[in-house]
């Protein structure tokens, strides 16, 4: 367990020029972040697991992560086929940093059930969430919740939501955008994105095909149309 402490770097990789990391995460698994301020890093918590280890289950709870150069949390494969459960409650992305949170490299395809509810967050000219690999959440249980988060401008020209895979899969409900220059992206026929437009909610995406015997509207497709506010 990592829990409250006040955690931060103004150092220099040399060799990028870069801001460090301030938490790795590198093998093992079975954590929990809890109670801490992590600032002034690259990223605050980087999970990008080794060859040949297992990350297993992850839970990240009222943490501050902010004046980072990169991103809240970043979450990138390496050599692993298949990932854990991964909870993130209750956090603050903020402060400066760019991204808030980043799930997925371009090798991706291992990340399991990952949760995301009740947090809050200002990206700079960034995204908040951003899901970019097709195979995130692609095993037969896997998927990805982003629910009752909140979601305000840092600076710029922010996004709450990119989904950016075309084979992600998962729901993002009941969250709050407010001066955004997008409130959600979606590519992905897998996943169910809501949107609210002055009081009304909506799905960003097109009408789906659905599947025979099928009685619901089943999953909204690709950004290519944005049905946001419609009911």
């Amino acid at each position: 367990m990592i829990s409250n402490n006040n955690i931060g770097t103004n150092k220099v990789d040399s060799a990028s020029n870069s801001g460090l990391d301030c938490v790795a995460l590198l093998s093992g698994g079975n954590l929990q972040v809890v109670n801490n301020l992590i600032h002034f890093c690259s990223t605050s918590v980087l999970v990008q697991p080794s060859a040949g280890t297992l990350i297993g289950d992850l839970f990240f709870a009222n943490n501050s992560f902010e004046q980072n150069t990169v991103a809240g949390m970043i979450f990138n494969k390496g050599t692993l086929t298949t990932g854990q459960t991964i909870q993130i409650a209750n956090n603050d992305f903020g402060g400066g940093t760019p991204d808030g949170i980043f799930l997925g490299d371009a090798n991706a395809g291992w990340l399991g059930d990952v949760t995301i509810v009740g947090n809050t967050f200002y990206p700079n000219n960034a995204t908040g969430i951003t899901i970019t690999n097709s195979s995130n959440g692609a095993g037969s249980s896997g998927g990805i919740a982003i629910i009752g988060n909140a979601f305000r401008t840092g600076g710029g020209s922010p996004t709450g939501i990119n989904i950016t895979g075309n084979a992600a899969k998962g729901r993002a409900e009941g969250n709050v955008f407010h001066a955004l220059s997008t409130n959600i992206a979606n590519v992905s026929p897998t996943f169910l994105a809501e949107n609210f437009v002055n009081g009304h909610a909506g799905y960003v995406g097109v009408a789906p095909t659905l599947t025979a015997g099928c009685n619901g509207p089943g999953q909204v497709t690709t950004g290519a149309t944005d049905h946001s506010g419609t009911i």
